[in-house]
């Protein structure tokens, strides 16, 4: 771990944040369960911790090298598929057990000034909906983002709240990628109750993901920006004309072999960011590790955007602020439980050496990113517990049932 996190932070490759993968699973059994797939010879200072304890000795070494985190609540159970929606299948994670997993998690790490914000649920699709007002409350995601998004600020004010948006426009029946289009943002925006803490995180890839119809004609990566526009970069409105939420892409990437599609993609989405035109200053790029099945890499860039204001890294300073951005930090995804078959990622299959293309569209997303301070953060507060968390239903949720008590405080 500490190695791949010295190369994460080191000049050469110049990340500044890690978007860290969880499970509702994990966090609602911190304390309650031991990690497995760890190389305890490679790490020998994991040997005999929880699930709990790893991740905040991860938290801890990242502060150390001025790398900042946003927890991903990146799926229900952590040996099972994405789930359509924020909650389910079944009573075990209803939505109820999901704001109980945040304010655990929001709770625990309010004392680490490196833990800036919160993805509130990774890639809503299938049947998701963003609707105004309560809507279907079963497939809303909209109205759902907004109570998770109070559960998390309630528990600490610091975090940026971000929310994707869903697989199809629910207005236009115009497709996307799962938790990429935010058309329907632009009639019914997310609310939340902390000024400035909103933002827009949109999921979009390549044809070495999927090939999708736009992908198909020669020249195709000159109608690419037009399509970006309309799915997600309107709410980043470059013309002045704030929205006012951050727009930060919270996964974007691909093998990009050269002389591929794949590549033109990527350097077209790369360079576009890049300038004035799309309004985005921060992204989070799929990913760092070489064993990711569909794109190959584990990085990601997160930065500081629009009305969107992070937490100072100490209560004695504060970001840069410029009139419609702040400083533009350069982050970093970590996919902590891949086990897919190894195709090649930001650093190849022998864990060490850099892939320089790839390197290079980040570079050319977000060329000068901001460095945070290398200073150790505080500890955890592992005296937050689930009895403490656990609430019942959230007011116009959805109303199933919540999971049965854990019995052990989160340590």
């Amino acid at each position: 771990m500490l190695k791949q996190l010295d190369a994460i932070a080191s000049p050469a490759c110049g990340f500044n944040a890690l978007r860290v993968p969880f499970s509702c699973e994990l966090a609602l059994n911190l304390g309650c369960r031991k990690p497995g797939n760890i190389d305890y010879g490679a790490n020998p200072q994991l040997a005999g911790l929880s699930s709990g304890a790893v991740l905040d000795y991860l938290v801890a070494e990242c502060a150390k090298r001025g790398i900042v985190i946003l927890l991903d609540m990146h799926r229900m159970e952590a040996a099972r598929d994405i789930p359509e929606l924020w909650y389910g299948p079944g009573a075990t994670y209803s939505e109820s057990a999901v704001a109980t997993a945040w304010r655990l998690m929001a709770s625990r790490y309010r004392p680490c000034w490196n833990v800036v914000g919160a993805d509130l649920n990774n890639e809503p699709h299938g049947c998701a909906t963003w609707e105004q007002g309560q809507g279907n409350v079963a497939t809303n995601w909209r109205a759902a983002a907004e109570r998770l998004g109070r559960v998390v600020l309630e528990a600490n004010p610091r975090l940026l709240v971000f929310v994707e948006g869903v697989e199809r426009c629910t207005a236009t029946g115009d497709g996307s990628w799962w938790g990429g289009h935010l058309g329907d943002a632009a009639r019914a925006p997310v609310e939340l109750p902390v000024p400035d803490k909103l933002v827009y995180s949109p999921h979009v890839y390549g044809p070495d993901v999927h090939e999708q119809v736009y992908f198909g004609s020669d020249g195709f990566e000159k109608f690419l920006p037009k399509i970006w526009r309309e799915h997600f970069a309107f709410a980043a409105d470059p013309a002045g004309r704030k929205l006012g939420p951050a727009v930060v892409p919270g996964e974007w990437g691909g093998f990009a072999r050269p002389g591929t599609k794949d590549a033109v993609w990527q350097e077209t989405f790369a360079r576009w960011m890049g300038s004035a035109e799309s309004g985005i200053e921060s992204s989070f790029h799929w990913c760092w590790q070489c064993n990711s099945g569909d794109t190959g890499e584990f990085v990601f860039h997160l930065f500081q955007d629009g009305g969107a204001q992070a937490p100072p890294p100490s209560s004695s300073s504060s970001f840069r602020r410029h009139p419609h951005a702040l400083t533009e930090p350069r982050p970093l995804f970590l996919r902590c439980f891949c086990v897919l078959p190894r195709k090649g990622g930001i650093v190849a299959d022998d864990w060490c050496t850099l892939n320089e293309h790839k390197l290079a569209n980040v570079r050319r997303a977000h060329p000068t990113p901001t460095p945070f301070p290398k200073q150790a953060c505080a500890a955890p507060d592992t005296t937050v517990t689930r009895a403490h968390c656990d609430r019942g239903p959230l007011d116009g949720g959805v109303p199933d049932p919540p999971p049965p008590m854990c019995g052990c405080a989160i340590a």
